[in-house]
């Protein structure tokens, strides 16, 4: 019994009622009640036949219900589950009199007894044929007389057959034209190197002389080499699939049955033709193109090891690794073989470390392991140093066991993963895994001082991300919300708890293979806070709907709706349609995307051109465009392309045009402008999107190119954009130098596994002035796992950039469940007190605290990282003001004044007590200014949020720190700060409490300490 991938779901779209005619396709799957049935297929479930809805009528001669089986072994459900032949019976599907391609698939995923025999009309297909190691699959033309096709297996022995699934395609009996040879437009050249995963097959140029309708497509890939064969095909594909189709919308065949992707490295050619609805089958066109390989790793690179951190060699149990005498561990350079560091074993304790001279240019890294006279025997051990860009990294080591004088070459991925290598070689061989990176994050960030971390698990196809413009400062205030595809909205509150905002958005099922129908549901998101009532919070979205037209259909409209939450943000209570697109149809990929209000307060909607190219230069049409909206839904009069002569129509709409699948927009806050990153079909575009500019999409590659800041060729699949600047969440912490920089995801082939060196990373570009592109992309995280992750929702956040996984990352229960995860890229300054992240430490990082005084969102100043700006972190400021203005007065530069300093009265006895017990503190911020108190904006409560610390810690660091020196001056230089509120603890007891918080002259005619004032509340 063979072992086979865990099973992947599919979900039933009904069939639309309607007459059958020959130019019909038709699919049904056999298999139990209880199981999924595939997208676009017909349920058999064993029933005698009759009538199963939608104008279909079929079934069998005697009941088979009790033989219907699902396996739960196959990853493709098709192939998953299975009905039994009962000797002397037979299966009949009813159609019209004609001609018929019939497919039919048998076999038994769990069993390799049967010997399969079928007659399609009387016409033998299989007979006898024994289980394989995967499904058989065979195709037979026949001619229907009697208004029924009927499948039997002749005089085979009970239950010898197991049939799985059946094809039906009509076929033009003469007497009509056949309709034009397609035009295939992906893959986009011959010979053009394709993912193995994820390969996009588009074909136009539908015409027919009889006038006939364009009803389906077949579309099938072949092997090239030997005797060629079919391995994947979709035959009499409908809808959007009839244009542009993907690997999950077919299935595998002969030598790649039961699998999910083609061979990497390997030559094969897509054929295509159409079908009119008269059931005429044009002639093949078809295009050579080539797989790359199944995941591409990257060297890890370095110029120099920092000899001012010393590297460490520890067991993966945490000892230390000492070599034996006479044996040596070097890393070097693997072009040229010039050392970086070498280990040798030595006759005292540890071993002796030398760090050699800087190469001089960036070098793959690989470590050579020699075994001295006695042999070398170590086990699994990490190695890590730093190397001159300030980056830490980590070499995996595997086990190793060396006869005298053996040794051992391995190469080092960007991972650390290391891979054995052979003596001599000078370039990367990454063949032969010796040990895979162990990797809590499996990213890595390719500049010095990021980190990437885990902030958010458990999501299921989160594609957007939204920041809350103005969050609260509360644990329960929302923070951002996460779209997921399939129809639900998440918000993640300061604290770091997931809450489930809304759920069932969609009015159908969406989900269907990911590389293919499945790719399409709930997009865009927007949020803003009402502005007379901040507890209310207003989400826009963009998503495809059904609208029961027809119910359950596999046509879907674009649409953009309001949801509004009148509980603080975390849950919906209402839902409004602003605008509805029908009957203008989408499907995957090139669907309603991104949305985002401008700083005119409009609200922008990116709108694919639904596979359908025209859309995008007909002004009258809503999709393959930029649309601008009131906030109520309404057309702006001032949009370029407004008329208010002839109603209200998609013109009224259109701010820009000429867009393909604009998937991902900002806005620059540098120049007031929007910007869009646009997947084409070999070649992806970034573009800066002006008002009533054509951008020219016409279904060509070249045509990709007009008003392009960059084009990826080929394509990275680019998804989300956001821009780190001053004006966004005071620059997300990022260093000076990274300001007014724009990020991209690129999210690379679709599922596909391990690194790929088209995708799975955030790029880096710097703009001018007008737009044009001074430099980038750069590579700026990148995936590094071995598993199925990709990036795509990004924004910028208040401590860092954010980033979604698309998908969960061992792929274990395929790419539709649960588990992806939200990242964080955050910024680790190493330099104290240097809160404007300029390199340098003066009074306008003493400005940046004041400015920010008291928060517990923008922590630039956050100098002690409790979470909070106080006087604790001016005092981590002023101590490295101090120390570097000493620096350079001794290096003879001038000197800046700051201020003197009082002393600070003792800490209140209420800290001997908050010692060791769980704690909440709420305080309100009053501003004291002669006589008058005036309140600051209400209640703040002074909490952490993701990355602070425990309540506990930082309650205590809020009162410890009064016994610190403080500044002369409060943060708004006229006045002083006062803190009142509420300390609880876990006691059971409740007693009321006054603490006072007096400066040294009791408060009165002198400056203050911020935290001066009073508190006063229940202990609990």
């Amino acid at each position: 019994m063979r072992t086979l991938p865990k099973r992947r779901s599919f979900q039933l779209e009904r069939l639309e009622e309607r007459h059958l005619l020959a130019g019909d396709s038709f699919f049904v799957n056999f298999q139990n009640d209880e199981a999924t049935t595939p997208t676009h297929y017909s349920r058999d479930t064993g029933l005698v036949f009759g009538d199963r809805g939608g104008g279909l009528f079929y079934g069998w001669t005697a009941d088979h219900t009790d033989q219907s089986r699902e396996r739960s072994l196959e990853a493709d459900q098709r192939l998953d589950t299975l009905i039994h032949f009962e000797q002397g019976q037979s299966w009949e599907f009813a159609l019209p009199n004609g001609t018929y391609e019939v497919t039919v698939a048998v076999g038994d995923p769990a069993n390799n007894d049967g010997l399969h025999t079928i007659n399609v009309e009387g016409v033998n297909l299989f007979n006898a044929v024994p289980d394989g190691e995967t499904a058989i699959v065979g195709v037979v033309i026949v001619t229907v007389n009697d208004g029924r096709l009927s499948l039997d297996q002749g005089a085979a022995a009970n239950k010898s057959t197991r049939i799985d699934y059946v094809h039906i395609v009509g076929v033009s009996t003469g007497g009509n034209i056949a309709p034009s040879t397609p035009t295939i437009n992906e893959p986009s050249m011959v010979g053009q190197v394709v993912s193995p995963a994820d390969v996009h097959m588009e074909a136009v140029g539908y015409s027919d002389s009889d006038g006939d309708a364009h009803k389906s497509t077949d579309w099938s890939i072949w092997t090239v080499d030997g005797t060629p064969e079919p391995v994947w095909q979709t035959l009499g594909i409908e809808s959007i699939e009839r244009y542009h189709t993907h690997l999950g919308d077919g299935i595998f065949i002969n030598s790649r049955a039961g699998t999910t992707e083609l061979a990497p490295d390997t030559d094969y050619e897509l054929r295509v033709r159409f079908r009119d609805d008269a059931g005429s089958v044009g002639q093949y066109a078809t295009r050579l193109f080539h797989t790359s390989a199944a995941s591409t790793e990257f060297p890890m690179l370095i110029e120099d090891v920092d000899d001012a951190v010393a590297p460490v060699w520890a067991s993966t149990f945490g000892d230390p690794v000492e070599l034996a005498v006479g044996s040596t561990v070097e890393i070097v350079d693997g072009a040229n073989g010039g050392p970086f560091l070498q280990f040798s074993g030595s006759r005292a304790v540890g071993n002796t470390v030398t760090n050699f001279a800087a190469i001089g240019v960036h070098s793959p890294v690989k470590v050579v392991i020699t075994a001295g006279s006695a042999g070398l025997l170590l086990a699994e051990s990490d190695l890590t140093f730093t190397s001159d860009d300030g980056e830490e990294l980590t070499v995996f080591m595997p086990g190793v066991n060396l006869v005298s004088g053996g040794q051992l070459v391995l190469w080092v991925a960007s991972s650390g993963a290391t891979y054995v290598g052979l003596p001599g070689q000078t370039s990367p061989d990454f063949t032969s895994l010796a040990r895979q990176a162990d990797l809590s994050v499996p990213f890595i960030a390719n500049k010095p001082g990021f980190v990437i971390e885990e902030v958010g698990a458990g999501y299921r196809l989160p594609v957007n991300i939204a920041f809350v413009p103005d969050p609260g400062p509360d644990p329960d205030d929302p923070l951002y919300f996460v779209t997921e595809l399939y129809g639900s909205i998440q918000v993640v509150t300061r604290d770091g708890t997931k809450h489930e905002f809304a759920t069932g958005l969609l009015d159908y099922n969406p989900t269907g293979p990911i590389s293919g129908s499945g790719e399409q549901g709930l997009t865009g998101i927007a949020v803003v806070r009402n502005a007379e009532n901040p507890e209310v919070y207003e989400v826009f979205v963009a998503l495809l709907a059904d609208n029961g037209s027809p119910s359950g259909g596999a046509v879907h409209y674009p649409k953009v709706e309001k949801l509004t939450s009148v509980a603080g943000g975390l849950s919906m209570q209402s839902r409004t349609v602003l605008l509805n697109m029908q009957p203008e149809t989408q499907g995957q990929s090139h669907q309603i995307s991104n949305l985002s209000i401008g700083p005119d307060g409009k609200l922008y909607v990116h709108n694919g051109d639904g596979f359908t190219a025209s859309t995008a230069q007909n002004l009258d049409q809503f999709r393959g465009k930029v649309l601008r909206l009131n906030l109520d839904g309404s057309a702006p009069s001032d949009n370029p392309f407004y008329d208010a002569s002839n109603g209200v129509t998609a013109r009224d709409y259109v701010f820009a045009y000429g867009f393909r699948n604009p998937f991902g927009g900002a806005w620059r806050a540098s120049d007031g402008q929007h910007y869009e990153v646009e997947n084409g079909p070999s070649v992806d575009r970034f573009a800066r999107v002006l008002e009533g500019v054509n951008y020219g999409w016409n279904g060509s590659d070249a045509s990709m190119q007009i008003n392009a800041i960059y084009n990826w060729s080929p394509a990275t699949a680019p998804v989300n954009l956001t821009f780190v600047q001053p004006e966004t969440f005071r620059g997300s912490l990022f260093p000076a130098e990274m300001q007014d920089h724009a990020f991209v995801s690129e999210s690379g082939p679709t599922y596909a596994q391990g690194p790929q060196s088209n995708g799975k990373r955030v790029s880096e570009f710097v703009l001018g002035a007008n737009a044009e592109l001074l430099d980038g992309p750069d590579s700026f995280i990148q995936y590094v796992g071995a598993g199925r992750s990709s990036i795509v929702g990004l924004a910028a956040g208040p401590d860092g950039l954010y980033f979604t996984t698309l998908y969960e990352d061992s792929g274990s229960a395929g790419p539709t469940a649960a588990g992806a995860k939200v990242y964080r890229i955050r910024y680790v300054n190493p330099l104290a007190g240097d809160y404007d992240i300029d390199g340098d430490i003066d009074e306008d990082d003493a400005t940046v605290w004041r400015e920010t005084y008291g928060s517990n969102l923008f922590l630039g100043a956050d100098g002690n990282g409790d979470g909070r700006i106080d006087a604790a972190d001016y005092t981590v400021w002023r101590d490295a003001y101090e120390a570097f203005t000493t620096e350079a007065a001794n290096a003879g530069a001038p000197l800046l004044q700051t201020a003197t300093e009082p002393t600070v009265s003792e800490s209140s006895p209420l800290v001997a007590q908050e010692v060791g017990m769980p704690r909440r503190v709420a305080f309100e911020a009053v501003l004291v200014n002669g006589d008058t108190t005036t309140a600051l904006g209400g209640r703040t409560r002074f909490r952490p949020p993701v990355r602070a610390t425990s309540e506990i810690d930082h309650d205590k660091m809020l009162l410890v720190n009064r016994t610190e020196s403080a500044p002369a001056e409060t943060p708004n230089d006229t006045a002083f700060a006062s803190l009142r509120g509420s300390v609880s603890d876990t006691s059971d007891d409740a007693e009321e409490e006054t603490t006072s918080l007096q400066s040294p002259d009791g408060g009165a005619g002198g400056q203050a300490h911020p935290l001066s004032g009073h508190f006063r509340g229940a202990r609990r």
